[in-house]
C-alpha cells in the first residue's frame, strides 16, 4: 500500500491512499473512496492583487457566485473561511491544507499570516492535522507552531536543511518529501538521518508515479521498500486517526 500525503491530481489506484488538496469551494463530492480530502486557502491566494494570476496557476476559478473579486476580495475570503469550517464541522475533510506562508510568491506577509492563523484556529477547533506550505518563512512557522500545537503539522514538499528539519521535528512536525528528493543531494543526505517516524512522501503536482518516488526513497535510505511503506502507513494512522 502506498500513501500519497499531498497531491493535486486525482488518479485512482487500487494500492494507493492519497490526500487530495483542494480549495474550500471546490470540494469534490464524488471523489474516489480511497482519496481523502484536505482543504485550505493557499498562501498564494492571500493577495488581492495577485489573486487572478494565482487562480491560473491552480487551474481553477473561485466558485463564489455574485462576487467581484477586485471589489469584494475580503468578503470572498471570509466566505471561503466559513466554507472551510463547514467542511471541517461536517467531517468532509481529513486535514486543513495546504496553508502557510510564502515569501517568494506573495510578499503580503500580513495577509498571509492573518489567513494562516484563521485556518489554524479551525484546525485546532475540529482536531484536524495541518498540511503546511512554507517557503523562506521557517522562523515564522516555528513561532506559530509554539502557539498552535494541539494537532499535527506536516511540512509538505520540504526542501530546507538539516538544522531546520531538526527544529521542526523537535516541535512535533512531520516532513513530507516529493520528487525533489530524487534530484537533490542535500535532501538525500537529510533523508538518511531524519527519523522514519517523522517521514511522509507525496506527489504534489508531479507526473512521477508515487511508486517510483517510494522506490527511489527506499534506495536512498538503504531500506527495503516494504519497510518504508509500513513506516509511512504507521505515521499516517498516527497523524490522521489516532488523535481523533
Amino acid at each position: 500500500m502506498y500513501i500519497d500525503l499531498h497531491t493535486h491530481k486525482i488518479n485512482p489506484h487500487e494500492n494507493l491512499i492519497a490526500v487530495y488538496s483542494t480549495l474550500p469551494d471546490h470540494f469534490p463530492e464524488n471523489h474516489p473512496e480511497n482519496w481523502l480530502i484536505s482543504a485550505g486557502i493557499h498562501p498564494w491566494l492571500c493577495n488581492k492583487d495577485d489573486f487572478a494570476e494565482a487562480c491560473d496557476v491552480f487551474e481553477t476559478l473561485p466558485e463564489t457566485p455574485g462576487l467581484n473579486w477586485n471589489r469584494d476580495y475580503d468578503l470572498a475570503m471570509r466566505q471561503w473561511l466559513e466554507k472551510l469550517e463547514q467542511l471541517a464541522a461536517n467531517n468532509k475533510i481529513i486535514a486543513i491544507g495546504e496553508i502557510g506562508l510564502d515569501r517568494v510568491h506573495n510578499k503580503d506577509m500580513e495577509t498571509q499570516n492573518t489567513m494562516f492563523e484563521a485556518q489554524l484556529r479551525i484546525a485546532e477547533k475540529y482536531n484536524l492535522p495541518v498540511i503546511v506550505h512554507c517557503v523562506r518563512a521557517f522562523p515564522e512557522i516555528l513561532s506559530l507552531r509554539k502557539i498552535y500545537h494541539k494537532t499535527p503539522w506536516i511540512i509538505h514538499a520540504f526542501r530546507s536543511n538539516v538544522e531546520i528539519a531538526g527544529q521542526l521535528i523537535g516541535h512535533d512536525c512531520f516532513l513530507s518529501f516529493g520528487e525533489a528528493l530524487l534530484k537533490s543531494h542535500e535532501l538525500q543526505m537529510l533523508a538518511k538521518v531524519i527519523p522514519l517516524e517523522s517521514l511522509f512522501l507525496e506527489s504534489d503536482q508531479s507526473e512521477l508515479p508515487i511508486e517510483e518516488l517510494y522506490a527511489g526513497t527506499a534506495r536512498i535510505m538503504s531500506l527495503d521498500l516494504s519497510c518504508l511503506q509500513l513506516n509511512i502507513i504507521k505515521n499516517f494512522k498516527k497523524v490522521f486517526f489516532q488523535q481523533k
